[in-house]
């Protein structure tokens, strides 16, 4: 009878514990996950707010090499250029000649730490290759740069108008200091840009080639794919580049692809995502 008593007894207790750890479990999801919760809404919120083209990074300039100072270098030294772009970086933009090795690899490649490197990005990625050069400096590699440009500048293949994409365009804003030349876009329009636009133009063709010239003499270390021309549309930009197709240093150019009205759908669409992603990341009370 005691037995049974004490077995009655636990049991009670134990059903108490139970109910007592649902009721906790239960606070805790609501306060954690519940779309009621004010923490919760508050959170959302300030991930919903957050502003997307204000990024901008400083770099460590030791970490950086330009393409002339590569030549001067190597008259000294042997020098290793490592192609650390995304295999579809590398089919879209192929380069010979170059060390094929993903970055998430390098800290392991022992033969390297010993002589000068130069990674070769793809010339948007400033942000990624400069923590990367810091860390495998700390990791003991005794010379370690990135290329100003990426494989950009040492593409041969001399292309008459080069295009980046809006996700590059993003990318690289992070720390290019990007000039950036409108042609005929509504104020209302450029919101969206990482940056404020070196010289806003009317479209003729005095005005732009003029400003191109000016913009070249008076960034003469005007690194490529510094200088970005962007119109309101893909098909004003195909007119552009046709008008503009014997202008020299074209080399100098490049256009955004698809113009503003592109960049802003990129935009747009980025923010979606992220919008999905913070509801996604909040559990339902269900």
């Amino acid at each position: 009878m005691m037995s049974f008593l004490g077995n009655k007894q636990f049991s009670n207790k134990g059903g108490l514990y139970l109910g007592l750890l649902l009721i906790i479990t239960q606070c805790l999801q609501s306060y954690a996950g519940c779309p009621n919760n004010t923490l919760a809404n508050e959170q959302t919120d300030q991930h919903n707010q957050i502003n997307f083209v204000s990024h901008q990074h400083s770099l460590d300039n030791s970490c950086w090499i330009k393409d002339s100072e590569i030549t001067v270098l190597a008259q000294k030294e042997t020098i290793t250029l490592v192609d650390v772009r995304s295999k579809t970086e590398q089919k879209a933009l192929p380069l010979n000649g170059l060390l094929d090795i993903p970055l998430s690899a390098l800290p392991n490649k022992q033969f390297l730490k010993q002589q000068p490197i130069v990674l070769v990005g793809t010339g948007f990625d400033q942000v990624m290759l400069n923590k990367a050069c810091i860390q495998l400096k700390q990791a003991g590699f005794t010379a370690v740069y990135a290329l100003e440009g990426g494989a950009y500048v040492l593409d041969k293949s001399q292309q008459q108008h080069y295009e980046i994409t809006p996700e590059q365009y993003w990318s690289g804003s992070m720390a290019s200091p990007w000039k950036t030349i409108v042609i005929d876009i509504a104020e209302d329009d450029l919101q969206a840009l990482p940056i404020k636009p070196f010289k806003q133009l009317v479209s003729t063709t005095d005005n732009v080639v003029l400003a191109i010239h000016q913009t070249l003499s008076q960034f003469n270390q005007l690194t490529p794919i510094q200088l970005v021309l962007i119109t309101q549309d893909q098909a004003t930009t195909k007119h552009w580049q046709q008008t503009l197709n014997n202008l020299t240093d074209s080399k100098q150019i490049v256009w955004l692809q698809g113009g503003v009205q592109n960049y802003n759908d990129y935009i747009n669409q980025q923010q979606s995502i992220r919008n999905n992603a913070a509801k996604a990341s909040i559990r339902s009370c269900r």
